[in-house]
């Protein structure tokens, strides 16, 4: 099984839900760099932005507010295994409905978005230090 099919079989959720729609981008894949919003969906009704409960009409205008963006960030849809079926398809036509996903600025499902994987973090950043006036 080549790695890119295993990736995408992996992105799925561990449910019956039809697994991630096609042209969408599966974790490992992105530019190491990218900015990204995650939108995860937890049992019947949770979604969260960036880890923050949120409701579907906010998702929308959030989803909105991304294509004024120059460039538009990458917007990754992380379901749980839990997640139901029915939210899990509404949301990506939202996200569908919003963004042009053709063009590569969404993707779906949990694992590694920074192309990092396996990399040790960052060293932290050190603010320089700055002489003061005398």
């Amino acid at each position: 099984m080549s790695a890119l099919l295993a990736l995408v079989l992996a992105a799925a959720p561990g449910n019956a839900c039809a697994g991630p729609r096609p042209g969408w981008l599966a974790p490992g894949l992105q530019h190491a760099e990218a900015i990204f919003n995650r939108v995860t969906l937890l049992g019947r009704d949770e979604i969260r932005w960036n880890g923050v409960p949120i409701t579907r009409r906010t998702l929308r205008r959030y989803l909105g507010l991304l294509t004024t963006m120059i460039p538009p960030p990458l917007t990754v849809l992380e379901p749980a295994d839990s997640v139901d079926c029915a939210l899990l398809e509404a949301v990506r036509d939202d996200i569908e409905a919003a963004l042009p996903c053709a063009d590569g600025i969404c993707g779906e499902g949990v694992g590694d978005w920074t192309g990092r994987e396996g990399e040790p973090p960052p060293p932290p950043l050190v603010r320089p230090i700055v002489p003061r006036g005398r």
